[in-house]
């Protein structure tokens, strides 16, 4: 099985919109770029969702769905005036306009360094750039204020798989596979990526999970 490096970023990853001091969830929205299986095998680009969300789905070849998905209440608190800079920017992003989006989301981290949407964002920026040193900084920068962040984990996995890095891109998309066993794109990229590294007994393991969570992820005989 060969691994097909032209991997496109996944998803955006804007604040969670206000809520009252006593609510329990936030909503989140992530974009995913659709997938990108090729004939033997290659990565998948789908969305890996909140580790309490009650989704977890891959979008359809070339398409590009939007997901809602529910997460705790212990996510990083942002402030109202970022999270209004935030939207603005993911509006700004969503709409392709890379350059005003990227602005604003410098401006909001030289307020607040830690922000993990805005960080996990321009490194979404630079992996479609397949400017995969800037990503994985960005990615990393996120998984520093949020160890437990799946969209850093599977973004940051496939980035490390593109540059060949299979021994990061292995730890990465394990970590987001104890966060959600049920990931079937977590589960095919994992797999694919321990095959390319001679793992096949183990590979082989993963990708049959993930062919029996969504079996249209499984080629085509």
């Amino acid at each position: 099985m060969t691994m097909d490096t032209n991997v496109q970023a996944r998803g955006y990853a804007p604040p969670p919109p206000p809520v009252s001091s006593g609510a329990r969830t936030r909503n989140i929205i992530l974009i995913g770029a659709g997938l990108l299986l090729a004939a033997g095998g290659g990565f998948l680009s789908g969305r890996a969702t909140a580790p309490d969300s009650t989704t977890s789905v891959a979008a359809p070849s070339g398409g590009t769905t939007i997901v809602t998905a529910v997460v705790g209440g212990s996510s990083t608190t942002v402030a109202d005036a970022n999270a209004d800079l935030l939207s603005q920017a993911l509006a700004l992003h969503q709409a392709g306009n890379i350059a005003d989006a990227t602005k604003l989301y410098d401006e909001i981290l030289a307020k607040d360094p830690r922000n993990k949407y805005a960080l996990f964002n321009l490194g979404q920026i630079a992996h479609t750039a397949k400017q995969y040193d800037v990503a994985i900084e960005k990615y990393n920068a996120a998984l520093a204020v949020d160890p437990q962040f799946p969209s850093a984990l599977y973004n940051g996995g496939l980035a490390y798989a593109s540059k060949g890095d299979r021994t990061n891109a292995v730890t990465l998309l394990t970590k987001l596979i104890g966060l959600q066993p049920e990931n079937a794109a977590g589960l095919y990229n994992l797999g694919t990526v321990l095959i390319a590294d001679g793992k096949t007994d183990e590979g082989t393991k993963y990708l049959e999970k993930a062919y029996t969570i969504d079996p249209s992820l499984k080629p085509k005989s």
